[in-house]
């Protein structure tokens, strides 16, 4: 501090020839740079996880398809039904398992789908269980 003694007390300088930079652009200069914008994304999308779709044992597959059977004889009334169903990955090779207890509004044999009271389509071919809950 001895070293500054001499100058620590003096005004700051104010240039003749340029203007006064307003405070609020001042601070502009000192904000943090990004220079690779959207890279944290990039790695947050290569870390996801997704998983490969499993194939159902065929009697798996037959459970599935006596419940459908016995469900489309009650359709009308929008029988409840928890299912197991995956979803493929937009973005990625695999998808994931979701499970979610719905309301069936039609089995669409033609587009092989259910379809749900909420105009969802569930592939019949992405179905890994079903279980009757209400109907």
């Amino acid at each position: 501090m001895e070293k500054y003694k001499e100058i620590i007390t003096l005004a700051p300088h104010v240039s003749e020839t340029r203007p006064r930079m307003p405070q609020r652009d001042r601070a502009a200069q000192f904000a943090p740079f990004a220079a690779l914008t959207g890279f944290e994304d990039d790695i947050r999308e290569t870390a996801r996880q997704v998983r490969a779709k499993t194939e159902i044992s065929e009697e798996i597959r037959e459970r599935i398809d006596r419940t459908l059977r016995y469900l489309s004889l009650w359709i009308e009334r929008e029988p409840q039904v928890r299912v197991v169903y995956f979803v493929r990955d937009k973005r990625k090779n695999g998808g994931a398992y979701y499970t979610e207890e719905v309301a069936i509004k039609k089995i669409d044999t033609v587009k092989t789908a259910l379809i749900l009271t909420d105009d969802r389509k569930i592939p019949l071919d992405d179905l890994a269980d079903i279980q009757i809950l209400s109907g």
